[in-house]
């Protein structure tokens, strides 16, 4: 992954971040924290009832977006289903982000339970989602329309563009209605499912609307003013993808508001909407989501909780991390803060002065050191449980004698108790600032420390500064306490980032020499396991057993990834898979092994991998294969089409493979040019002229020149041949590949060879039952439905044409928890990079 691809993501949070605590900055500018507070605490209770009805007539609102989805899709369900399954979808994937992603998911997996058909599913949720589309459209059209007055100003346009503007959206909604009476290509819903989709989205949008407009006392703004202020902080969170549009929702709000409420209002009734609307309904849904799940599982109780206890050992380090990271962000937050008066008061007469201005002084620092020892608990490292633990007692101590906040103190107390019993967990000597520091963690510490900066600066923003402020010691003194933390907190992270940039150099993964890729090479030659050839690309790394077996591997984020088994004697085999687990244990690392075959299945299951089926790989037994019948009538037809053109084919060996490279060149990258795509790695191999110049090359030709070509991997005991790279020009005639199949298929049983290798089939051969694993049913569909993404079910029927028996492939990973990332991890190893993701 390039430097700019590693950094860009959390270099935008950290711009966004910052542009709103700018925002924020300007606007709370003559408010004080307690300002706030006490603006939160005065919202009447009328409103606050007012605001909790709503939200729930919004959620029963949300169950007509199923009940018309399931309509449409002609697969109605009893309402008592459809009503629970849409109240806990939308409740999640409000708060999680990800919207539609969470609520396709989730949805799939409420109605597939119920039996409804993947196909049906799917048609389903696409009408949900067009479904809000349109009811935001026209709940912000009727805004525009009725009062643009209140969101012209912000914009700097008159309110007869917005008028304008809300009228032509407003048409746009008709002319869809319009739509839907024809009969089109596309098949378009009712008038009457149409009209039931824009009321019943428009209303949602305008209930959810209505639930902050209660919180509020504007009695200059109206409804529909407010609306359309409303809904426009609404796309911006949306389009951002920050979960629930938090922080950037809030800030466009808190902007949009500003000529009619005081900041500090807005902030109070932000903070009670999200509770009211997000936090409550998300609690509820969860809960409500865990019940149903271990109520259909019927599964003994001991079972269960094996299960659970499996489920959470994977997970406490992660969890413990975010937790103590969070510990960390409430000490720095509370030395940034003024203390309680009347607490302070209190302990004066307890402690000395003394004893105070240094607990102040050291919450701050037990603050920052939390935050550098959540990264070592996430990698399980025993020094920071042991620093960690100390950290939270003396936070606890400091936090009671800086101001007696037994809040903080149980709060640090509580994730404490979480802590202290896994010690188990955190095995892993290393030191504490070795290993590489990914641009997250970085962004998110110096996030932590400016956000809880800009607070101490927001608290005491009416103190007048003076040089006497650091020496002044007095118990009313908050700003002086906090000034002299900030120091002793800067310092510590110096002393913290100079410690990690002295420390020894980390070593990179060097490439493998020739001497080592050739001696691969001979054994895929003599062992058949052609794969193995892979290594002679030089873009792997490898491992050597001591009877002479081999294992190539790559490293993507914490994916250390074997490319298929290891080769060589049983023991070498287990010998080399144990190394590859204990170096990516040693760097924190997940040891994973992609596209491996049935026979070294129980050898992934002592490493304790779980194991997850990709595909499946098709090899034609070419002792019985035949141009004979109906079944290969295709090929015959194929091969007598080619020879009427005079197209020639040829096995060009290694010795003759130079002079034709810039042919070979020439074909290659006008295939890629006319695949929009670029060369993929790791897994497959790419044209690099040394690496064609060690295989014979299956070439077509015609009068203009080589047409089409394929290297070849040949095993010496003829046990198999498989074709590798495989090109062919745009200007080739149609079928040039099946011809170059048929062909060496035919010339591999000439030689004697006993496998023709067609590859991979991704996602073919998985389970789509009801009970089948997620993962399964997930990948079944995506091989069913998901030709628009990559044509999994046209590469399998490709390659049947052929008479191929079909092996299922693996993929062996550290847990089920972990598959996403480690897919992540993988797709960037094998297209060179996150821009070869996304540029294909």
């Amino acid at each position: 992954m390039t430097t700019v691809a590693r950094w860009a993501p959390p270099l935008v949070a950290a711009a966004v971040v910052a542009l709103l605590f700018s925002a924020g900055d300007r606007e709370l500018h003559a408010y004080r924290l307690h300002d706030i507070s006490r603006d939160l605490t005065s919202l009447s209770t009328g409103h606050v009832l007012a605001a909790l009805a709503l939200t729930v007539v919004g959620h029963l609102v949300h169950v007509g977006y199923d009940l018309l989805a399931l309509r449409y899709a002609e697969h109605p369900l009893p309402v008592r289903r459809v009503a629970f399954g849409s109240l806990v979808t939308y409740s999640i994937s409000a708060v999680t982000g990800f919207t539609g992603m969470v609520g396709a998911s989730l949805r799939y997996r409420f109605w597939s339970s119920w039996g409804v058909p993947a196909g049906q599913i799917a048609k389903g949720v696409g009408f949900a989602t067009v479904m809000a589309g349109l009811g935001a459209t026209t709940a912000t059209a009727a805004a525009f329309a009725l009062d643009p007055t209140a969101l012209a100003p912000a914009l700097h346009l008159s309110p007869g563009v917005l008028r304008g503007a809300g009228i032509v959206l407003l048409v746009a909604v008709a002319a869809y209605l319009v739509a839907c009476v024809r009969r089109w290509t596309v098949r378009l819903p009712g008038l009457g499912l149409a009209a039931g989709q824009v009321a019943v989205a428009t209303l949602d949008w305008v209930i959810a609307g209505s639930v902050f407009f209660a919180l509020l006392s504007a009695p200059h703004l109206s409804l529909a003013g407010f609306l359309s202020l409303f809904l426009v902080a609404q796309l911006i969170g949306v389009v951002t993808h920050v979960p629930a549009g938090l922080g950037v929702f809030d800030a466009g709000m808190l902007l949009l508001l500003q000529p009619f409420l005081p900041p500090g209002t807005v902030v109070a009734s932000l903070v009670a909407y999200r509770a009211i609307a997000y936090l409550l309904p998300a609690l509820a849904a969860f809960a409500a989501f865990g019940g149903w799940e271990i109520g259909r599982r019927r599964e003994p109780v001991l079972h269960a909780m094996g299960a659970a206890r499996q489920w959470l050992t994977a997970v406490v380090p992660t969890v413990l991390s975010a937790a103590t990271f969070l510990a960390g962000c409430v000490l720095l937050a509370s030395g940034s803060t003024p203390a309680v008066p009347r607490r302070l008061a209190w302990l004066a007469g307890i402690v000395p002065l003394g004893v105070i201005e240094a607990a102040h002084f050291v919450n701050s620092l037990a603050g920052v050191g939390l935050l550098l020892l959540a990264r070592g608990l996430h990698r399980r490292l025993d020094g920071a449980y042991q620093l960690t633990v100390l950290a939270l007692l003396v936070g606890i101590g400091a936090s009671l004698l800086k101001g007696g906040d037994f809040e903080e103190a149980l709060v640090l107390s509580g994730v404490l108790a979480l802590v202290v019993p896994a010690r188990a967990r955190f095995y892993r000597r290393a030191a504490l600032l070795g290993g590489p520091w990914s641009p997250g963690w970085l962004i998110a510490v110096a996030l932590a420390l400016a956000a809880t900066g800009w607070l101490g600066l927001f608290s005491y923003r009416h103190v007048v500064y003076s040089h006497d402020l650091w020496w002044r010691f007095a118990l009313d003194a908050d700003a002086p306490r906090w000034l002299r933390a900030e120091v002793g907190v800067a310092v510590l992270v110096a002393a913290a980032g100079l410690t990690y940039l002295l420390g020894p150099a980390r070593c990179p993964l060097s490439p493998p020499s020739e001497e080592h890729m050739e001696r691969v090479a001979r054994l895929a030659y003599d062992t058949g396991e052609l794969r193995m050839y892979l290594a002679l690309l030089g873009d792997k790394s490898l491992l050597f057993g001591a009877r002479g077996g081999a294992l190539m591997y790559g490293v993507s984020g914490r994916s250390w990834i074997s490319m298929g088994d290891p080769v060589g004697a049983p023991e070498d085999r287990r010998e080399l898979a144990w190394r590859l687990k204990e170096l990516a244990d040693r760097h924190a690392g997940w040891p994973v092994f992609y596209e491996v075959g049935r026979h070294n299945l129980p050898l992934y299951v002592d490493l304790g991998s779980t194991l997850v089926k990709i595909g499946e790989e098709g090899r034609v037994p070419l002792a019985t294969w035949s141009l004979e019948g109906s079944a290969r009538a295709r090929q015959r037809r194929t091969l007598r089409t080619f020879e009427r053109a005079n197209c020639v084919f040829e096995i060009v060996g290694p010795e003759d493979v130079p002079r034709l490279l810039p042919e070979l060149r020439r074909v290659s990258d006008a295939w890629l040019a006319s695949k929009h795509t670029r060369e993929k790695r790791f897994s497959l191999g790419f044209f690099d002229e040394r690496y064609m110049r060690h295989f014979p090359v299956a070439v077509v030709r015609d009068e203009r020149g080589i047409q089409a070509f394929a290297n070849l991997w040949l095993s010496g005991n003829h046990e198999e041949l498989t074709p590798d790279l495989m090109r062919y020009h745009p200007d080739a005639p149609h079928g040039i590949m099946e011809f170059v199949l048929t062909r060496l298929i035919l010339w591999g049983k000439a030689e004697g060879y006993a496998w023709f290798n067609l590859g991979m089939a991704p996602l073919s051969g998985l389970d789509s039952r009801a009970l089948a694993p997620l993962w399964s049913r997930f990948g079944s569909l995506a091989f069913r439905h998901g030709e628009h993404f990559y044509n999994f079910r046209g590469l399998r029927q490709y390659k049947e044409q052929f008479g191929p028996l079909w092996e299922p492939r693996y993929l062996a990973v550290p847990s089920r928890l972990a598959l996403p990332r480690v897919l992540s991890n993988l797709a960037t190893l094998v297209s060179g990079g996150l821009t070869g993701v996304v540029a294909r």
